[in-house]
């Protein structure tokens, strides 16, 4: 989802079978490599004015077993393969008519498979599961660099909602 294929052999889908299921312990490995893959990914395009804001202190945090069984993880494979994955949760909004938030914490498909509709097939299922829970809107945030992601959330017919701001204080 976040850049197009540069110097890269274009992989062809159309005779590939991909399968979107619900995440199993024995994913996570494969999970937490795509989810470093994503977080390289976006601190080499921050712009300079927002890399202080993103920068860590630790470690990018490791998917846990409790992850899988208190969210809806879904991930993307072919031939055994994890090739993407989506992360959502669900909040309740007090006095809020639209109440029960379905939130997109992540999503990342493996960059060779990247403008495939691997991502689009994600977000679907997602908001299909959280149709299930009773949820009645889905959210997510990007960064104000993606434009990438931006793009692709418009063309999935989401609305930008808020724009964050920040400023680092004088110590």
């Amino acid at each position: 989802m976040f850049s197009p294929l540069r110097y890269e052999k274009t992989i062809d889908l159309t005779f590939m079978e991909i399968l979107i299921r619900h995440a199993e312990n024995k994913d996570l490995s494969h999970i937490q490599k795509l989810m470093t893959e994503l977080n390289d990914f976006q601190i080499k395009n921050f712009s300079n004015q927002n890399k202080p804001f993103h920068k860590r202190t630790k470690e990018y945090p490791k998917i846990k077993k409790d992850d899988i069984k208190n969210n809806i993880i879904l991930v993307a494979e072919i031939d055994n393969n994890i090739i993407g994955y989506i992360w959502g949760s669900i909040h309740k909004r007090k006095s809020h008519e639209l109440s029960i938030m379905g939130y997109i914490d992540e999503i990342c498909v493996n960059q060779k498979y990247r403008t495939k509709g691997v991502g689009k097939r994600l977000l679907k299922l997602l908001e299909t599961k959280f149709r299930q829970k009773k949820c009645d809107h889905m959210v997510t945030h990007t960064d104000y660099d993606n434009e990438i992601a931006q793009k692709s959330y418009s063309n999935y017919g989401m609305l930008p909602v808020t724009i964050e701001y920040w400023k680092e204080i004088e110590k």
